[in-house]
């Protein structure tokens, strides 16, 4: 076979093997198009995790703690104003009995109240707030101004205490205040004896009787009130 003829038939079976190649692999513009396409899809998808996981940390959507579902009739048996009906003597039995009796056209400030006849005397002012517990969690109302009365009036029951015990503490510091104010106002013949040695000083013989007094309470560590005083006496 002639050199031509080996070259010319190189030259097919190079051109078969190109024609196949094209036939199996794709274009390369097609590939170029298919791996954007994914890498688009994989940065769209990160973004939407991410998305996700911000909103979810700033609104604290986490899954919630699993816990025993309770009845209303079950958060009413352990409510605070439960609680304390039962420690000053009412029983089940009592706590059941208690409803509101009249309410129809009225408004909610003016609604009667029934409680047991053996119930504690110690226990009669809670017993419209424990009725308009049971109103409110049992039955379950529709919202109207009856209900809004309703929930202020369990606030205010439930932050009783704890405005007592402001009420109480203002008191006692006033107390205390007016106590120590005429602990201080019964000075002593020392005290007094005192102020007249201050008074006749070389630094203060020189001034006059209101600067005097005002600098020897300043000395003394006097309230105001005593400067009148020590005018008077000086």
């Amino acid at each position: 076979m002639s050199p031509a003829a080996v070259t010319s038939r190189r030259d097919k079976l190079d051109a078969c093997n190109r024609s196949e190649e094209d036939f199996v692999s794709p274009p390369r513009c097609f590939t170029i198009h298919a791996v954007a396409c994914c890498r688009v899809e994989r940065i769209a998808r990160s973004s939407r995790a991410k998305a996700r996981g911000s909103f979810c940390k700033r609104h604290r959507m986490t899954s919630p703690p699993s816990r025993k579902h309770l009845s209303p009739q079950e958060v009413v048996a352990e409510h605070a104003i439960t609680k304390e009906m039962q420690r000053l003597g009412a029983t089940t039995v009592m706590l059941e009995a208690t409803r509101f009796t009249r309410r129809e056209g009225l408004p909610f400030d003016s609604w009667a109240v029934w409680g047991a006849p053996d119930l504690p005397v110690e226990a009669i002012h809670l017993l419209k707030p424990y009725a308009t517990l049971k109103w409110l969690l049992i039955d379950e109302p529709p919202a109207s101004r009856d209900r809004e009365d309703a929930y202020r009036y369990i606030e205010v029951i439930q932050n009783a205490p704890l405005l007592a015990k402001a009420r109480n503490d203002l008191a006692a510091k006033r107390a205390n205040i007016e106590s120590a104010t005429a602990v201080r106002r019964k000075y002593t013949p020392e005290q007094r004896q005192c102020w007249k040695d201050l008074a006749a000083s070389p630094k203060l013989a020189p001034l006059s009787k209101s600067r005097k007094a005002v600098l020897i309470a300043k000395h003394c560590g006097l309230p105001q009130e005593a400067i009148n005083t020590i005018r008077l006496k000086i």
